[in-house]
């Protein structure tokens, strides 16, 4: 049974270790900043109350969980630019035994019907590709630190260890062509291994294109974002280096990222990022939610496979949902004012608009950040093994809206509806769907 679950989840992680892409572009070198759109305006009279809003987030999310089956649990979090927070759960942490086998999920006596222990707002959940955006923001901490000899249109091979540079070809690459997803290089085959053969893999597929001519949302990238931010740091490890850029701006969180080469990080009780904390992953109200996949007619549990180390940069970060919210906040307002004012507004909100594709409507904005210009909202999407993430930043009401579910079912468009409906104004523009399909 085991050796089936794994064949399962290498078929699924395939397609499913994503944030925001999928398709290719040719750049389009002459349109204009997508920050400026219809919603510059706002109709504040038509605003819900607070406790209209609450009750529009928890229909929302129940409703989300209700109608789709391969959702076991959902927990939404909305942050408000007052510092206000809501957040809600609904469902299971972990499923009972007979519903496990059944596969059927059954809401007769409430939302908690299926649990043997029900979802709270302080699990964790692995948040696969919003890695990215705590990964991206510590490469421009580093560029915008004059301590280090660095530069984002830097060549890669001047900061990478000959052991890394030497798996492949991989010239003419610069760091903002990793940042931003344009440097041609092929696919990571999410398999668990370390680091030097995870790229020595992906190294040997076939390029996209030269470095700089197409957008198409790569892993690999990442991974080797992870690498350099080791090799300029001198640091022992790149999740040391995100882990303080988490802590400076944030301060509390419940944010880790699994010990790379240590099979029972699950089960470990003094790791690196654990150490003085009570317990492990797998106890307490913070442990990591169980995620399940629904597959022929039976869930799998994928809470210990695979190993930590098969996303390794790209997408191992795990965490709990209205820290999520308090992250993308941050990544968007540089509210912590880490990054020099001048360095964030040309680095994040200012620069790169060349750099994105023709007749599309979403904006690759980087670090790890995408811009729904139909919506006006900054967003990431995070999906791995039985978890799936989306957090958007909505630029015009300064709302952050998160939603995470223990399960494979697809996020998207909940935070968009969720702000659609909160804020009614918004109505006479949104004549069709988000087109977030990243």
């Amino acid at each position: 049974m085991k050796n089936r679950l794994y064949i399962l989840f290498y078929l699924l992680i395939a397609t499913i270790l994503v944030g925001c892409g999928g398709e290719d572009y040719k750049w389009d070198t002459n349109n204009t900043s997508p920050l400026k759109g219809k919603y510059e305006t706002r109709d504040k009279s038509k605003d819900l109350n607070l406790s209209q809003q609450e009750k529009i987030i928890q229909s929302e999310a129940q409703y989300a969980l209700l109608s789709d089956k391969k959702a076991i649990g959902i927990v939404i979090s909305v942050l408000y630019d007052d510092n206000k927070s809501l957040s809600y759960s609904y469902g299971c942490e972990t499923l009972k035994s007979d519903v496990i086998n059944s596969g059927i999920l059954t809401y007769a006596s409430g939302d908690k019907e299926n649990c043997e222990k029900p979802l709270l707002t302080t699990n964790r959940m692995k948040l696969g590709s919003l890695t990215k955006t705590a990964v991206g923001r510590t490469i421009l901490d580093i560029d915008n630190d004059s301590t280090y000899d660095f530069d984002l249109d830097d060549l890669i091979t001047k900061h990478l260890p000959s052991s890394i540079s030497s798996l492949g070809d991989l010239s003419g690459i610069r760091v903002k062509h990793l940042l931003f997803h344009t440097s041609g290089l092929g696919e990571i085959d999410f398999k668990p291994n370390p680091v030097e053969e995870v790229l020595k893999r992906a190294l040997a597929t076939k390029k996209l294109g030269e470095p700089g001519q197409y957008y198409k949302y790569n892993n690999t990238g990442y991974v080797l974002l992870g690498q350099i931010i080791e090799h300029v740091t001198g640091s022992a490890s790149w999740e040391s280096e995100v882990m303080s850029r988490l802590n400076s701006a944030l301060g509390t969180h419940d944010f880790i990222l699994p010990e790379r080469d240590n099979a029972n990080w699950l089960e470990t009780t003094d790791t690196e990022w654990m150490s003085g904390k009570s317990g492990t992953l797998l106890d307490g109200n913070s442990s990591l939610a169980v995620g399940y996949l629904l597959y022929e007619g039976t869930f799998y549990s994928y809470l210990e496979d695979p190993s930590p180390n098969i996303a390794h940069s790209a997408g191992s970060l795990i965490g709990t949902v209205p820290d999520v919210s308090r992250w993308m906040r941050e990544l968007v307002t540089n509210r912590s004012g880490l990054l020099d004012k001048s360095y964030f507004d040309k680095e994040v909100l200012e620069t790169h608009y060349q750099d994105d594709y023709i007749s599309h409507l979403t904006w690759n904005m980087g670090p790890g950040l995408g811009f729904e210009q139909s919506e006006n909202a900054f967003f990431h999407l995070g999906a791995v093994s039985g978890y799936n993430c989306m957090s958007i930043y909505s630029k015009n009401e300064k709302v952050t809206i998160t939603a995470c579910v223990n399960g494979s079912a697809n996020l998207i468009e909940l935070p968009y509806n969720i702000l659609a409906e909160m804020y009614p104004y918004r109505a006479s523009y949104r004549t069709t769907a988000s087109t977030s399909s990243h």
